[in-house]
């Protein structure tokens, strides 16, 4: 069975297929400089909350949660699924993806669906 790409994950965001299929291609990163990453980019959105108050940030620390425990199955993960594990964390941790996480009202909505449909994919194996 070919590695799943985007189109073939339930409930992805559209918008966001190409950045994702991308970041999909990238050398596997160590999970610990991915947990930073996403601790780094929680705390970037944790700041920008100072100069936008409609960023949500219930939402962020959510998205950092579940990226975390997504992280925490990539040890035990096919390589496949270690890398749409990447992929979703990197597209998280992208500030600038399908819509922009900290200049848009709406800006995690992309990032959830993406973790959302990553994880759906994960747990239904």
């Amino acid at each position: 069975m070919p590695d799943p790409t985007a189109a073939q994950l339930t409930g992805f965001p559209p918008e966001a297929t190409s950045v994702f299929d991308n970041l999909l291609n990238l050398e596997l990163q160590p999970v610990p400089a991915l947990k930073r990453q996403v601790d780094r980019h929680l705390a970037d959105l944790q700041q920008a909350h100072g100069s936008n108050e409609f960023l949500d940030l219930a939402t962020a620390r959510g998205l950092a949660r579940e990226s975390h425990r997504l992280l925490a199955l990539s040890p035990t993960a096919t390589q496949a699924d270690q890398r749409l594990i990447q992929a979703a964390v990197l597209y998280f941790v992208l500030d600038n993806d399908a819509l922009p996480d900290t200049r848009r009202l709406m800006g995690l909505e992309d990032d959830a669906k993406v973790l959302q449909a990553v994880a759906r994919h994960l747990d239904a194996r």
